[in-house]
């Protein structure tokens, strides 16, 4: 068995009762206790529970119940973490993007800052690399870099530009787009505080033209939210 195993099964000795590891089993993961079988005391039913799980590639499953079974644990909360996969150490290539730095970590994956090319030729783009977690229905990953590249073919005024995509060899998917330099929405509100209507509008116009030609491309953003929304100076048309 695993050190993951191991680890959630000894949370659960630790954190819950028989009774408790019943509920959440039968009320969380949707697991009656028959369908477990002849599993008599905590350590017993800790085992069987984590076993069926780990069958039914359901462990971060489990480790969600847990959590919403209101038993906070460090442990169990940081179970996953190393599901995101390897980290991207500078100087790593992939596609010709040269990693420079870790700019960002959220749900979906790690985000890094990279550039490809010299001089006036130089691009640097923002790579965010999927955690490998999510990562494991190559349906489900073929689906995400599809939609991707349909978002590179349509070239949509207001949202980041997709240069290229593709997997890593341990089998997680890559997305290299535009990299933009400013604030976000929600940096400004936390910083600044509530903004007054007339200043909040512009933003709010670009982002619905935005997401008004992503869908009559087809397309759903999927990930809209304060921290994705950057607040940057339009260039005029003499580029100033």
């Amino acid at each position: 068995m695993s050190e993951t195993h191991d680890l959630l099964r000894g949370e659960l000795e630790r954190l819950f009762e028989l009774e408790e590891m019943t509920a959440l089993s039968t009320e969380l993961l949707g697991y009656s206790p028959g369908e477990l079988g002849d599993a008599d005391g905590k350590g017993a039913f800790a085992r069987a529970l984590v076993s069926r799980c780990a069958n039914d590639h359901a462990l971060e499953a489990l480790a969600d119940a847990m959590l919403l079974f209101g038993q906070r644990s460090a442990n169990v909360s940081n179970v996953f973490n190393v599901r995101g996969g390897q980290s991207i150490a500078p100087g790593t290539v992939i596609a010709g993007y040269k990693i420079t730095k870790t700019i960002g970590e959220g749900g979906l994956g790690t985000v890094y800052l990279a550039e490809k090319g010299e001089g006036d030729a130089r691009v640097r783009v923002a790579l965010k690399i999927i955690r490998s977690s999510l990562a494991r229905d190559p349906s489900a990953v073929a689906r995400y870099l599809t939609g991707q590249r349909a978002y590179r073919r349509a070239g949509i005024d207001g949202i980041a530009k997709v240069h290229d995509c593709g997997i890593l060899e341990d089998g997680r998917p890559w997305v290299a787009s535009e990299f933009v330099d400013g604030q976000t929405l929600a940096g400004r509100v936390s910083r600044i505080g509530p903004m007054h209507i007339n200043e909040a509008k512009p933003i709010f116009v670009s982002l619905l033209e935005a997401l008004q030609a992503s869908h009559e491309a087809g397309l759903v953003h999927a990930d809209v939210k304060s921290g994705n929304v950057f607040m940057v100076r339009k260039e005029n048309k003499d580029g100033s």
